[in-house]
């Protein structure tokens, strides 16, 4: 059975407020893990323009730390390769002194994209095993999430699985997430037969209660948990594949709605409790 101490909030559970009260809201619903996002920041930075000595005092006195950074690189992009071994050597540097245990990467979204698979593969292959270097010499982890979406030049878990080990990056993991498995049509069958879960380092949850086929469902549709019933995904059905399996990490909250934006503090405490309430009771 989960407890408390399994749960991790995406800053997008109530991405409307200043860091700070994102910290002390986690702190309220009794969960101590914490995603932040590059994309997110009501400030010049996604600290909200704190100092890592400022934002640490805050880990401090709510008992409340970053499990994992979420960094907008597109992942197999190998254009301005120096542009982006700085960037993400600056992020990491970042990283340490705020105490955070991973870094996220996400591939290239591009309908465009004029790579074959094979292509596409080697270019992750080559930047994984460049920024496993950077980050595993920072002590640092890093996480990789397969994105669903028909244009994502990474879609499923087993070609993941594949890369990170062409490329030997035994310091990155990669994310479930039940919207892009569901976008990518991802089976039981498919996670039992084909997932190491030994490779997964991070489940992602979120909720659509619309009738939205796996081709409609974008990530505006994406709300906290609700029952199955009401799910398009079944979230609570997957979340329970993981549950059975010899997954043991975190399981962090990533509804993307940006009407979730607008809500107040007290709004989006309920609705974390209420999710954490329905995925433990599975």
């Amino acid at each position: 059975m989960l407890e408390l101490n399994d749960f991790c909030i995406n800053r997008c559970c109530a991405g409307g407020l200043k860091l700070s009260d994102f910290v002390k809201l986690a702190n309220e619903v009794g969960v101590h893990n914490i995603e932040l996002r590059t994309d997110i920041h009501k400030g010049s930075n996604f600290l909200d323009d704190l100092s890592s000595a400022e934002f640490n005092q805050l880990q401090r006195e709510y008992d409340v730390h970053v499990a994992n950074i979420s960094a907008e690189f597109n992942l197999d992009d190998r254009s301005h390769w120096n542009n982006k071994i700085q960037a993400v050597t600056e992020l990491v540097n970042l990283a340490q002194k705020i105490g955070a245990q991973h870094i996220l990467f996400t591939p290239i979204r591009n309908a465009h994209d004029i790579r074959t698979d094979d292509q596409k593969f080697a270019d992750l292959v080559h930047n994984i095993r460049t920024y496993s270097d950077i980050l595993g010499a920072a002590g640092i982890n890093g996480l990789v999430e397969p994105l669903g979406f028909g244009d994502s030049s990474l879609r499923f878990p087993w070609v993941a699985q594949q890369v990170l080990q062409e490329a030997d990056a035994k310091n990155f993991k990669l994310i479930a997430d039940t919207f892009h498995y569901y976008k990518a049509q991802v089976t039981k069958k498919d996670f039992d037969e084909k997932v190491d879960v030994s490779r997964v380092g991070l489940i992602h949850l979120s909720s659509i209660p619309t009738n939205k086929s796996p081709k409609e469902a974008d990530d505006a549709d994406r709300l906290f948990i609700c029952d199955n019933d009401e799910d398009i995904m079944k979230t609570i059905d997957q979340t329970n594949w993981f549950k059975e399996s010899n997954y043991f990490g975190l399981y962090s909250f990533e509804p993307c709605a940006p009407e979730i934006d607008q809500w107040s503090y007290d709004k989006c405490k309920q609705e974390i409790i209420s999710s954490i309430k329905k995925i433990i009771a599975g």
